[in-house]
């Protein structure tokens, strides 16, 4: 799997140069402020290894043969066959209006419609393991996950 991370409070994004994923990918890396995605090796293979460990992780968010589980301290807050609505009620069961940052690991492929976006609270980090395929056509400036 290639992990992703995307934090909304990264502040400037170095340009780690691209991987061998990234090159592929359209999110790739660069420099800016807001919201970071960072994929490959890099400072996340060591920080947020996609080994299958979940501990550390406040939500998990994962593909069971199609069927996407998502929970928070062991209660389910979703189940069902949509990746979008999984990962956004796992993102929604962290603390509301948090001031320190809360964590939900993404275990598995899925498809996400060109229309739908994940929202990003502030304090997030959203460790994806997996690949996300956005389908269909977009409406206007649209990304699969916004902050």
């Amino acid at each position: 799997y290639t992990s992703a991370r995307i934090d909304n409070s990264l502040g400037p994004i170095p340009d780690f140069g691209p991987s061998e994923a990234e090159s592929e990918s359209p999110l790739g890396t660069g420099s800016g402020t807001g919201l970071g995605i960072r994929l490959g090796s890099g400072l996340l293979g060591s920080d947020y290894p996609c080994d299958g460990d979940t501990s550390g992780y406040n939500a998990v968010v994962q593909n069971k043969g199609g069927s996407w589980l998502a929970s928070n301290g062991g209660r389910g807050v979703y189940s069902g066959d949509d990746m979008r609505e999984a990962v956004q009620a796992g993102l929604e069961s962290l603390t509301p209006d948090r001031s320190s940052q809360e964590s939900v690991l993404v275990l598995g492929d899925g498809a996400i419609d060109a229309t739908t976006r994940i929202h990003i609270h502030s304090n997030t980090l959203l460790n994806v393991c997996g690949t996300i395929e956005v389908t269909g056509s977009p409406a206007g400036d649209n990304a699969p996950a916004y902050a």
